[in-house]
């Protein structure tokens, strides 16, 4: 049986003798990536000629080297063993060379090690609203000598950087399984493994002596796929009681970027190459994407009309991000907001072909046809878990849904790109909170009080209905409780408090941490936590704070006896079952003959 061409040998008819040389020896540099760089080399190769690219691959290495000195030099698609090894050097080799910089002055500690960092292609973590400020600089210096600093770096820029040369080269279409490359995917598999392991092998032990591994303490909230989608249907199926209360119209509504953000294009059942592609990460698309809704929405502020509801943003095939909206909006606005939306939308390339069919769209939801819920369900269900849709096909790439659904997780991981995000209405971070708190807790530290400190029985009511609301799931009634869909983050009844300078303790790089400590009324100064103290600095008459951090906890590994102590936020078992309360209200799910609109 005759053995497979290696990717330099299936070149070598590409140009002379020295060609193949220098192919192979910056081909063998990469094994990881050969394949992927052979393939980008033999299109150019084709359309423009060796020469090209030969200039080509010598580009496409140098993005994937870092440092100038051949001692200094790491390749990005090297294995994480080895990415970890050069994270531990450069650290040491920072902190050897600040102390060094510091003799002269901290501004010459910051423009040297900028200088340094350049050289791998990351940046100092400076504000440049606090170029001058010392503290600032000294924060900025710390995470440099962090091995664990450059890992993280490290780590976004190689993947970052090898799948969107994987998308160049075409192996990020629906022929190759969609949205992120085979490489990809596997290595996001791989890192699910390990902090699977890691959460196994670390236990938290409250004050009470009541341990829980991580793993077991990740499965009770958003972190488990089943709860966050559940979580999402709740509060889109609230949003759309309070517009039936208050006679808004639900729209439906997609946005795509320009045809020149797509590496790939998609017809008559083949994939090929966009020649429109401008080089765009799925990042730059996001960001114009960011762009268009920021225009629309300050446009929006200054007519007056208002919106809630929720985005998802979503990929293409071939990696390049779209969103989804269900919003909802006064039936008055309803047009100009349709006017407007189709006016940003097009604003750029809106000329090109197809673009105002592709490019953007609206649907008007019909109650008649199935609710809000039912629109979204599937965009919701398919970029998360799959739950419910399973068996359905998916238009991108034409697979069933559950095998799609890791491709989906691997590609927002790998970019950045936030999948689900609420537009106006309450917040959820205190919808979360309250859900940890039960009425007689809150009884128990009312008690601790003073007369002048505790909630008046106006006060308390206010309190219990917006708790109530929550605790049973109802994000309707809660967001009702609060102000309204349309309230501004200010007046809600209920607020987070967070505090990142009173009774904290500095981060690990020395900077002040900010922490949610609790819950506080509208109308509420400055508070301090309940293991701070239970009196405000100033007017104490008009402090009315509910806590949700009960228990101290400590963080071990498995295998330790030794401890060590850390604060753990938002942890609140009762009894011995961490977070098993009475049962909430079930959250939404489809009813049998729901129509759900795709």
């Amino acid at each position: 049986m005759k053995a497979p061409q290696t990717p330099a040998q299936r070149l070598k008819h590409f140009g002379t003798a020295d060609c193949h040389k220098f192919r192979t020896s910056i081909l063998e540099a990469h094994p990881a990536m050969a394949p992927a760089l052979a393939d980008i080399y033999e299109q150019t190769a084709r359309a423009t000629g060796y020469a090209e690219a030969n200039r080509q691959l010598s580009r496409n290495h140098k993005r994937l080297t870092i440092g100038q000195q051949a001692a200094n030099v790491f390749f990005l698609d090297a294995d994480d063993e080895a990415l970890c090894s050069f994270a531990k050097m450069k650290a040491i080799i920072f902190e050897d060379r600040l102390n060094d910089w510091m003799k002269i002055d901290i501004y010459h500690a910051r423009n040297k090690a900028r200088e340094f960092l350049s050289a791998y292609c990351l940046e100092l973590p400076l504000d440049p609203k606090a170029e001058d400020c010392k503290e600032h600089i000294l924060a900025a210096l710390v995470r440099p000598q962090d091995a664990m600093w450059w890992r993280r770096q490290l780590r976004v820029k190689s993947k970052r950087t090898i799948e969107q040369l994987m998308r160049e080269a075409g192996r990020v279409s629906a022929a190759r399984g969609g949205y992120v490359s085979d490489f990809t995917v596997g290595r996001r598999n791989g890192q699910k493994i390990r902090n699977q392991r890691i959460l196994e092998g670390m236990e938290a032990t409250n004050q009470r002596g009541e341990s829980f591994t991580l793993a077991e303490l990740s499965e009770k909230n958003v972190s488990n796929p089943e709860k966050r989608r559940l979580e999402l249907m709740t509060r889109i199926s609230g949003f759309e009681e309070v517009a039936k209360s208050s006679g808004h119209v639900g729209l439906f509504l997609t946005l795509s970027c320009p045809s020149k953000y797509h590496a790939m294009k998609k017809a008559g059942g083949r994939c090929f190459r966009n020649p429109k592609y401008n080089g765009s990460t799925p990042r730059n698309a996001q960001a114009y994407l960011v762009g268009i809704w920021e225009k629309l929405r300050a446009q929006l502020s200054k007519q007056g009309i208002k919106t809630y509801g929720f985005r998802i943003a979503e990929p293409h095939h071939d990696g390049t991000p779209h969103w989804h909206l269900m919003l909802f909006i006064a039936p008055e606005d309803r047009d100009q907001f349709v006017n407007l939306f189709y006016d940003y939308a097009l604003e750029e390339d809106g000329d090109e072909a197809g673009a105002a069919v592709h490019r953007c769209d609206v649907v008007d939801i019909d109650p008649a046809k199935g609710t809000a819920a039912g629109y979204i369900a599937k965009y919701i269900g398919k970029n998360i878990n799959g739950a419910c849709i399973e068996s359905e096909i998916d238009d991108e790439t034409g697979l069933f849904i559950e095998q799609t659904c890791n491709r989906v997780e691997a590609w927002a991981t790998c970019w950045g790109i936030r999948q689900f995000q609420q537009i106006g209405g309450a917040t959820v971070s205190v919808y979360r909170e309250l859900r940890k708190v039960e009425s007689e807790q809150v009884n128990d530290w009312q008690d601790m009080l003073p007369e002048a400190e505790k909630m008046t029985g106006d006060q308390r009511s206010e309190f219990d209905a917006i708790h109530d609301a929550a605790d049973q799931g109802e994000w309707g009634q809660y967001t009702l409780f609060q102000g309204g869909a349309q309230v501004g983050r200010a007046e809600q009844k209920v607020r987070a408090w967070r505090d990142k300078t009173e009774n904290s303790k500095p981060g690990k790089y020395e900077s002040a941490v900010e922490k949610l400590c609790g819950l506080i009324q509208t109308g509420a100064e400055k508070l301090r936590g309940l293991f701070m103290g239970a009196s405000p600095r100033t007017n104490p008459a008009a402090a009315k704070t509910v806590f949700t951090c009960w228990n101290l906890w400590s963080i071990s590994r498995a295998a330790r006896s030794a401890a060590t102590r850390t604060c753990v936020n938002n942890c609140n078992p009762v009894g011995n079952h961490l977070y098993e309360r009475r049962p909430p209200k079930p959250a939404w799910e489809p009813s049998p003959g729901m129509a759900i609109a795709t």
